[in-house]
């Protein structure tokens, strides 16, 4: 899932800033599939980013009865 979330992440961002209409002749940014990679990879990222925010204090005592027991 971490896998998955970071290339959807990265490629999504990537497509989003890139200007990459001038290679092809036509705007990638028309096609169907650029725009549900956006969005999806978009809405992915900020929901784990509210994940991550809503459950930081089980992360961080999680990690520290992990360093605690080694």
């Amino acid at each position: 899932l971490l896998v998955s979330w970071i290339i959807t992440s990265v490629t999504g961002i990537m497509m989003w800033f890139a200007r990459i209409e001038h290679k092809l002749g036509r705007g990638i940014r028309k096609f169907p599939a650029y725009q549900v990679h956006l969005y999806v990879g978009l809405a992915f990222t900020i929901l784990c980013v509210i994940h991550t925010v809503l459950n930081w204090k089980w992360i961080t005592s999680a990690t520290k009865a992990i360093i605690t027991k080694s």
